[in-house]
């Protein structure tokens, strides 16, 4: 060491040893070496850290965006296929409808056409021919009646009510 660094410092040779100053100042230099070492690579490894975030969230953002479409397609799908299920049976629906008044319309065309021939048969053969036709009718008109009552009693013991029952 100099001595001009030395003399300036007559205070303290009193009092401390020079090498243990020494030995003093060289572990404090490497202490604070030691410290700036390591908190630059802190900073390093914390900026390796956001910038990996930052990427994780844009990767997960885009991941979800992907995800959020998929869905409002496969609503759209869903919905676009609802609409023509729904049109075709409604189509479906009406179609039904006219066959069924269509079918009631032929059978009781046929009811009228079975009975003008009976009657016309009848007719040829004589009043009291009549008689019997009318009797018979009257007879399955009981008939029918009975059972529609069992039927209407049934419904009725079952909880299901229809007006025509009433």
């Amino acid at each position: 060491m100099p001595k001009r660094f030395l003399g300036s410092m007559k205070f303290l040779k009193k009092d401390i040893n020079r090498r243990l100053l020494v030995l003093i100042v060289f572990f404090l230099v490497i202490f604070i070496g030691f410290t700036v070492y390591y908190e630059y690579t802190i900073k390093k490894v914390l900026n390796a850290k956001s910038q990996t975030d930052d990427l994780l969230v844009g990767v997960t953002g885009n991941s979800l965006l992907q995800k959020l479409n998929q869905t409002d397609k496969l609503k759209e799908i869903a919905l676009l296929d609802k609409a023509v299920l729904e049109d075709k049976y409604n189509q479906l629906s009406a179609q039904n409808e006219n066959l069924k008044k269509e079918k009631e319309n032929l059978e009781q065309e046929i009811i009228v056409l079975k009975s003008e021939i009976e009657y016309n048969d009848v007719k040829m053969d004589g009043p009291v021919e009549q008689f019997r036709l009318i009797q018979n009718r009257n007879k399955q008109i009981s008939e029918l009646k009975k059972i529609i009552d069992s039927i209407c009693s049934r419904l009725n013991s079952s909880s299901v009510f229809i007006k025509e029952c009433s």
